[in-house]
């Protein structure tokens, strides 16, 4: 089917299936966006020391605002 062919088709459509067709074209063209999104690369290569960095920032976030603090009475065990 040629583009003439469909364009010729879709003007028998009345208005609201119309629509229905335009709406279906953007959910296709969304939907394939999205996959090519999906297919692309989400990581790069990290060196080590920016996955180091990263990594103690996510896991000491939030720790300057905690309200414990700790002793070395705490301690359960002392290694020396």
């Amino acid at each position: 089917m040629s583009h003439a062919d469909l364009i010729k088709k879709l003007a028998t459509l009345p208005r609201e299936q119309q629509t229905e067709v335009f709406d279906f074209v953007e959910f296709l063209i969304r939907h394939r966006d999205e996959q090519h999104v999906s297919q692309s690369p989400r990581h790069t290569h990290w060196k080590n020391t920016e996955f180091s960095t990263l990594s103690m920032t996510q896991a000491l976030r939030g720790m300057k605002d905690d309200p414990i603090a700790y002793g070395l009475e705490d301690l359960k065990e002392r290694w020396l």
